[in-house]
């Protein structure tokens, strides 16, 4: 027998030890041990399932929004009535809803784009957010002007490059080479 001992609980608890799964269900009831030979896993490269039903979406991505294309990994500097404000970084990621259900037993929207931004302030601060790409339409022709809504001010933004951008993304945010 396994050493693993939960403490019990009112509403039962699980874990796993040494190999093996050990489980107790409510006060009182007694300990059921499984070999871990016995847990279904997906294959490897396969998405979390059980019983064919998705744990996790499946794998993919959204049908690119054309509109977003010229702010795909997108940095740019920001002012404040002529004033340093921070820099911005735009990314465009794939995202699900779960639709319904519980547990193992989930249904996933279609994939869709949404934006997620990151700045750094200059007073040292940092912030982000993430928009769907539909909400987001709207603010597209005030950044295509030079004009970032935030926090209820309107900032000026210059967009970089590709070279300046991936600049800002490595040595400003840190972050890595996007997904493909």
């Amino acid at each position: 027998m396994n050493d693993y001992n939960p403490e019990p609980s009112e509403y039962g608890r699980s874990a796993i030890s040494d190999g093996s799964i050990v489980a107790r269900w409510a006060r009182g009831s007694r300990q059921i041990q499984l070999p871990m030979s016995s847990v279904r896993r997906p294959p490897n490269g396969m998405y979390d399932t059980m019983n064919g039903v998705p744990f996790r979406p499946p794998p993919g991505r959204a049908e690119p929004d054309p509109r977003l294309d010229p702010y795909r990994e997108r940095a740019g500097l920001l002012s404040a009535e002529g004033d340093d404000f921070g820099i911005i970084y735009l990314r465009i990621e794939t995202c699900w809803w779960q639709t319904g259900g519980r547990l193992w037993w989930r249904r996933w929207s279609e994939p869709r784009e949404q934006v997620h931004g990151y700045i750094v302030l200059t007073s040292g601060g940092f912030d982000d957010f993430v928009e769907d790409a539909d909400t987001i339409a709207d603010e597209l022709d005030s950044w295509q002007d030079g004009r970032f809504p935030y926090r209820d001010e309107v900032l000026q933004v210059r967009w970089l490059d590709d070279e300046g951008s991936r600049h800002a993304r490595v040595a400003t945010f840190g972050l890595d080479e996007p997904e493909t």
